[in-house]
């Protein structure tokens, strides 16, 4: 499936690769691009390629080899603010619950629905922006 070329660029970081391919077919439906990283530091290295910017990162909590949160600080050192939705099937921790506040960020219980996934990233959307998106 091809992403459309207009519409925020949304990172998405999953390592189940059913959970990846059902969430990128919701995203590019709903009018998102959709780069994809099957592991931490695959989107680390992303965000770390020059002229790559991201509107919104979508992460797995459990993402591996390390979790999602040397992503989102990569994500958030590039200097660019994307929003943030960080999915789980259990809780994040204080330190990263802290910092998805401080950004904007929202917090997304698996198993969700595709609307749920659609609806925390345009709030986490909307929150970096301030004016709501797709």
């Amino acid at each position: 499936m091809t992403s459309p070329p207009e519409g925020p660029l949304v990172l998405l970081v999953e390592d189940e690769p059913q959970h990846l391919e059902l969430m990128k077919r919701v995203l590019v439906r709903a009018g998102y691009r959709v780069a994809e990283a099957t592991t931490g530091d695959d989107a680390v290295a992303s965000l770390r390629t020059p002229g790559f910017a991201c509107d919104g990162l979508v992460i797995d909590l459990a993402v591996r080899p390390s979790g999602a949160a040397p992503v989102m600080e990569a994500a958030l050192r590039g200097g660019g603010s994307p929003g943030l939705v960080v999915a789980s099937g259990g809780l994040p921790d204080p330190r990263l619950h802290e910092t998805l506040s401080a950004h904007g960020g929202v917090f997304l219980a698996k198993p969700f629905r595709p609307a749920d996934l659609l609806d925390a990233l345009s709030r986490a959307l909307a929150t970096e922006s301030g004016e709501p998106v797709p």
